[in-house]
């Protein structure tokens, strides 16, 4: 294996930090690209996980901060969905054009808002992408923002909300409103594994069932019995890799 780290210069006024691990040789397998969620970066532990599993089974990883995150540069401002789906379309464009992902195409691997971004991208069938994996992935954008001010987990400061402990760009929502899954759902052609904690009370399992129900490519849901949304225990955490490996090894 090799390690490349880069900076990636996206015309948006600011760049995306990146790491890959890959084959020192090329192998017949795809590169798996993981997304990581709001308000922490791709060193969160959930992606360390699944970096680790899938590197002992010999698959190239890559992992980068989203705009406004962890090493890459922007601010809360540039938090918003919409500039995250920019930023993987500009990574999974850069990994082509350095030869780093081959003929097998890239898998991305999405966790909460990086499953939502995950769907989006994959739902304007991009012709690299050979499959996607969403774990605790939002179904209803419009609704959640509802929920989340019904139990007081969202509130605004002076120029940005607050998510929980994350900060998110003051046009956030109305930007994620544009941005209803159902309406992108149906339009995936590529195999989906959806992945979600039965204690999950951000992102419920009823939300990971409605995706399945409006995805109409080849699909599987597990959802991981006493986990929530973060997948803080490691065992939860080894699961999912698990379950991950299982689904790759499944022939996407």
């Amino acid at each position: 294996m090799r390690q490349i780290s880069a900076r990636i210069r996206t015309g948006r006024g600011y760049t995306i930090a990146l790491t890959a691990v890959v084959p020192a040789r090329s192998r017949a397998q795809p590169l798996v690209v993981v997304c990581h969620g709001i308000g922490v970066d791709s060193k969160k532990p959930l992606i360390g996980s699944i970096r680790d599993a899938l590197l002992r089974d010999g698959y190239g990883v890559v992992q980068f901060d989203f705009a406004g995150h962890g090493q890459s540069g922007g601010g809360i401002q540039q938090r918003l969905v919409g500039m995250f789906i920019r930023d993987l379309s500009t990574v999974i464009d850069w990994l082509a054009e350095k030869n780093i992902s081959n003929q097998e195409g890239v898998v991305v691997v999405g966790h909460s808002i990086g499953a939502l971004t995950a769907l989006l991208y994959a739902g304007s069938r991009p012709t690299r992408l050979r499959a996607i994996a969403l774990i605790g992935c939002n179904a209803r954008s419009k609704k959640k923002f509802k929920e989340l001010l019904a139990r007081k987990v969202l509130r605004f400061e002076r120029t940005y909300w607050v998510v929980g402990r994350a900060k998110v760009a003051r046009s956030f929502w109305t930007e994620r409103n544009r941005y209803e899954p159902r309406l992108h759902a149906g339009k995936i052609r590529v195999p989906v594994l959806l992945m979600c904690g039965s204690n999950d009370v951000t992102n419920p399992p009823r939300e990971s069932r409605l995706l399945y129900q409006w995805i109409r490519t080849r699909k599987k849901l597990a959802i991981i019995p006493g986990t929530d949304h973060y997948f803080k225990s490691e065992q939860s955490r080894l699961r999912a890799a698990r379950v991950i490996q299982t689904w790759l090894k499944s022939g996407i």
